[in-house]
């Protein structure tokens, strides 16, 4: 097992502002062959798939603000020796 040494938000506020954001931070796109990234609502809905280059999710999903709730994430990577890693969390969205 290996750390990908990134930081995930576990609370995230939205107040209107455009760059309140969920993300990941710490990832380096260079060392990965392949990555998804996914939000899911309480009930498993897939939000929004995204991956190292554009991991933001704004709090919405088509166009329609979420509310403040529980959402969980996914995240698979695989390095460019083709070890793979999968963490699953979740966080609050605020508003």
């Amino acid at each position: 097992m290996w750390s990908i040494g990134a930081s995930v938000a576990y609370v995230m506020t939205v107040q209107g502002a455009s760059d309140d954001t969920w993300k990941i931070k710490g990832i380096l796109s260079n060392n990965y062959i392949f990555s998804k990234i996914s939000i899911f609502d309480r009930y498993g809905k897939l939000l929004k798939n995204m991956t190292i280059n554009s991991n933001f999710w704004d709090g919405t999903y088509n166009g329609v603000l979420m509310p403040t709730n529980d959402y969980w994430y996914s995240i698979e990577l695989t390095k460019n020796d083709g070890s793979s890693f999968i963490r699953q969390g979740h966080f609050t969205l605020r508003r």
